[in-house]
């Protein structure tokens, strides 16, 4: 989320691909999921700062939007705590100014906030519905992959293969948290090799 609000513009203008952020997903799923009218986001600070979500959500929509900031769910997430009291300590901090909003659905603007699902229910309470905008963003590519003809329609397992340009073995141990599995295709790069390779173009 935080990269989609801060890149998406400048990358929608470097490359003619179609191009699906988890902002868009997320904004329409949540304005779709309210009845309402009254939204909650919580996410990082950088996304919360960009008002991509509210000003999003706004634009589909009349709605009061509400956001929080929750900078210390994503190490938390990352080291497993989901379950935890001090997560729940933190969770209550976090959410209590939405307490008198009378919010009726909640945007979990980062992709780490989903494994915190347990914690935040709990908190804010079961009749909010929550907008995970990665499951947002899935739906959204399998309709995107269906009009481009390219969906995949095999029953055979498919695999993954992932590129990190840094802590690959943090990288492999949170992901494999992340994804329930175990992570076999991972590959560290150097950005700098490939740095505007895509965007040659013959003369």
């Amino acid at each position: 989320n935080t990269a989609s609000a801060l890149s998406r513009d400048r990358l929608r203008q470097e490359f003619s691909l179609p191009f699906l952020s988890v902002i868009g997903p997320g904004v329409r799923a949540a304005a779709k999921a309210s009845t309402s009218g009254k939204i909650g986001v919580i996410a990082t600070e950088a996304t919360i700062e960009s008002d991509a979500y509210a000003a999003g959500i706004r634009e589909l929509r009349e709605a009061e939007v509400y956001s929080q900031a929750c900078p210390l769910f994503v190490p938390l997430a990352e080291e497993g705590e989901t379950d935890s009291e001090i997560t729940r300590q933190i969770a209550r901090k976090y959410l209590q100014p939405f307490g008198d909003k009378g919010i009726d659905t909640l945007v979990l603007g980062c992709t780490h906030y989903p494994l915190l699902k347990t914690v935040i229910t709990e908190t804010i309470g079961s009749s909010v519905q929550l907008i995970d905008s990665g499951t947002a963003t899935a739906v959204e590519l399998e309709d995107l992959l269906r009009n481009q003809g390219i969906l995949r329609e095999s029953d055979a397992p498919g695999w993954s293969k992932f590129f990190v340009t840094d802590a690959a073995k943090r990288f492999h141990r949170i992901a494999e948290r992340f994804l329930g599995h175990k992570l076999e295709h991972l590959e560290a790069v150097e950005v700098s090799e490939h740095v505007g390779k895509s965007n040659n173009k013959p003369s």
